[in-house]
């Protein structure tokens, strides 16, 4: 009926058979004796000395040289990616993500928290049958396997702002794989991404985890405009098992997934209301805290990849609200003070964005000695902002993350004013020499 081995590797197939020797089983009722066994029951005896004496009734492989038994290499038929899918990470739910270099994040990759596009799913062994493999794994009979990933990029001829071609990353990592640092490989304006999925991804029996994170090398200070990526069939081979099957020569096990996954990708930046709050005479000050996403092409281009023209419109040429931005899941402002000033910035974590906007956001004056006004705060992304949301910093200067983001300067009470009226008479009570509010009388 068949042999059915659900199962890969090197095997031997040892064959054992009474059927062909019947006619010489005692009790074969067409023997001439019948009730005289011609051949020893049990036994798998084939030659002796004595020409004359019974053989073995048992007929089988692996007796003598002469018969061995098969050596059989069982493989896989095909691989099923059908469970890999491509999504924004790490919010799932998103239509996009921030341009992120992925080598200044490796240990996010590791705890999949990164900002990238996240390739992932099951690739797993089956048989002709579509039954799994039941020992296809890194401590067995598993190959490694060569992937393939088709992508494109519109606009196809995107640079940077500086005119260089934009460096696609990814990095393939599983810690229950054994993985302990995050390689990241690099392509330039190519059509496929070709990846070597090693053997020791398949630590479970026929199921390999892949795992990849995908995004663009990205500058503090240079910007780049939105364009989507778009996925389409990732393949998987096993190169390395050449088999026959199907009456065919050189077969090669795979399998394929169209993952038909557009995202959007921008650069992107957290920044304050105003650059500088000055002459501040109260004690706090509301700064509200924005995320903007770059795009200086036409409102028809910044239109087409997602910008809204309208309702996203800023004080900065060139710079929009991101609407959509939730800072939960897509990385939120973490900021401090200078320690040195007598100034506290509440909260530290800024993440109830709404419509791209917190706007209870404020700087508070922790002494309001007069000995130490006036006096400016500078407000700094913390070093946590910078580990862990890189994404969200712009520095126009250099490509580091920037000292800080805005400057805060607490000045003496109002009662200090100084100016001219339009009388010609001059007010000047305890006059810092600053002018600061318009008086008419």
């Amino acid at each position: 009926n068949g042999l059915i081995i659900n199962n890969s590797g090197k095997y031997k197939l040892h064959i054992e058979d009474e059927e062909w020797t019947e006619v010489d089983h005692k009790g074969y009722k067409y023997k001439p004796f019948p009730n005289h066994s011609d051949c020893v029951s049990g036994s798998s005896e084939q030659f002796g000395s004595d020409t004359n004496a019974k053989r073995g009734c048992l007929t089988q492989t692996g007796s003598t040289n002469s018969y061995p038994d098969f050596a059989l290499s069982m493989h896989p038929y095909r691989f099923t990616l059908d469970s890999i899918t491509a999504s924004a990470n790490p919010n799932g739910a998103s239509s996009y993500v921030y341009i992120n270099d992925l080598n200044s994040t490796s240990a996010l990759v590791q705890n999949d928290s990164v900002m990238a596009i996240k390739v992932a799913g099951e690739i797993i062994a089956l048989g002709k049958n579509d039954k799994e493999l039941s020992n296809y794994s890194s401590s067995c009979s598993a190959k490694s396997l060569s992937l393939s990933l088709d992508y494109n990029r519109t606009p196809a001829d995107l640079n940077d702002s500086l005119g260089n071609p934009l460096e696609l990353n990814y990095a393939i990592y599983d810690a229950a794989a054994g993985d302990s640092s995050v390689v990241v490989a690099k392509e330039y304006n190519k059509t496929d991404i070709n990846i070597n999925f090693d053997s020791r991804y398949f630590y479970t029996p026929s199921h390999g985890h892949f795992s990849g994170y995908f995004n663009f090398k990205r500058a503090y200070n240079n910007p780049i405009n939105p364009f989507k990526l778009h996925y389409g069939v990732m393949s998987g081979k096993s190169l390395s098992e050449k088999i026959s099957v199907d009456m065919q020569a050189n077969y090669t096990p795979s399998g394929s997934k169209d993952l038909n996954s557009t995202k959007t990708l921008y650069f992107a930046k957290v920044k304050s209301e105003s650059d500088f709050y000055d002459d501040i005479y109260e004690d706090n000050v509301t700064t509200p805290i924005n995320v903007s996403l770059f795009c200086n092409k036409s409102l028809d281009y910044c239109k087409k990849y997602g910008i809204d023209t309208s309702k996203g419109l800023t004080n900065e040429y060139d710079w929009w609200l991101g609407l959509n931005h939730n800072g939960n899941s897509e990385g939120e402002a973490v900021l401090q003070s200078d320690p040195a000033a007598k100034a506290s910035v509440i909260p530290t974590h800024i993440k109830n964005f709404i419509d791209g906007v917190d706007k209870d956001v404020a700087v508070i004056s922790l002494d309001r000695l007069q000995s130490n006004l006036p006096y400016t705060v500078y407000i700094k992304p913390d070093p946590l902002m910078i580990s862990n949301e890189p994404w969200l910093l712009y520095n126009q200067y250099s490509n580091i993350p920037p000292k800080y983001l805005y400057k805060v300067r607490f000045v003496n009470s109002p009662a200090a004013w100084s100016g001219k009226g339009k009388t010609g008479h001059t007010i000047n009570v305890d006059s810092t020499g600053r002018k600061s509010k318009k008086v008419d009388w």
